[in-house]
């Protein structure tokens, strides 16, 4: 199974190679999932790079020589009950900034075949259980592969570089109640956590997210 940890890695490494250690990333992940466990799902990675910076030799084509996403892409072809409905890119730029957005869509059968895709290598970052009547959908969030760290070098720029990640869940009810991180809030049948990945955050072993519905 191809490895799908360069998906953060491969930014910051850039970024650093290029000096520019001053940017924001905000990582967004949207699931929606049907009332027979299937449903589908969308990622999206955006970068801002103020573009006043090292504007002098800044490497547009080392930039947009990769899709970000391309990682996950591939590892969602190989899985079975997966399917790839959209993979790109755009850019834009001003001025003052630069912006690079980086885009996966896919349909899932089941929970097993949404967690493959988006959990770092030899992960279950998520799935399925119950309490009682209610389904419970749990997200162990430093298992996912767009952040698993792998003890990386990369990880000392955080102080430098704002990586922001929000997770997002469409369900086919009302959900009843959430963890309490007090990173989540709940309205009706979605629930979204907003989660700033600093020291702080990424030191902790465990950030287990989960929802009742």
């Amino acid at each position: 199974m191809p490895s799908c940890k360069a998906t953060l890695y491969s930014l910051i490494s850039i970024l650093i190679l290029l000096s520019l250690t001053a940017c924001k990333i905000d990582m967004k992940q949207e699931i929606w999932l049907k009332k027979d466990n299937s449903g589908k799902a969308s990622v999206i990675v955006h970068m801002q790079i103020p573009f006043g910076l090292q504007n002098e030799t800044l490497d547009l084509q080392e930039l947009n020589s990769f899709n970000a996403l391309s990682s996950l892409a591939e590892v969602a072809r190989k899985t079975p009950g997966v399917s790839v409905t959209r993979l790109a890119q755009e850019e834009t730029h001003n001025k003052k900034e630069m912006n690079l957005s980086y885009y996966l869509d896919f349909t899932f059968k089941d929970v097993e075949g949404l967690s493959t895709v988006l959990s770092a290598e030899g992960r279950n970052a998520i799935f399925l259980t119950k309490s009682g009547k209610h389904k419970v959908l749990c997200i162990k969030a430093e298992e996912l592969a767009l952040i698993e760290d792998d003890d990386s070098d990369e990880f000392d720029f955080l102080s430098f570089i704002e990586i922001n990640l929000r997770n997002k869940v469409n369900l086919p009810a009302r959900v009843k109640k959430i963890d309490n991180t007090g990173y989540g809030k709940y309205k009706g049948k979605t629930a979204t956590w907003d989660i700033e990945l600093d020291d702080d955050w990424l030191s902790c072993t465990s950030h287990l997210l989960y929802v009742h519905f």
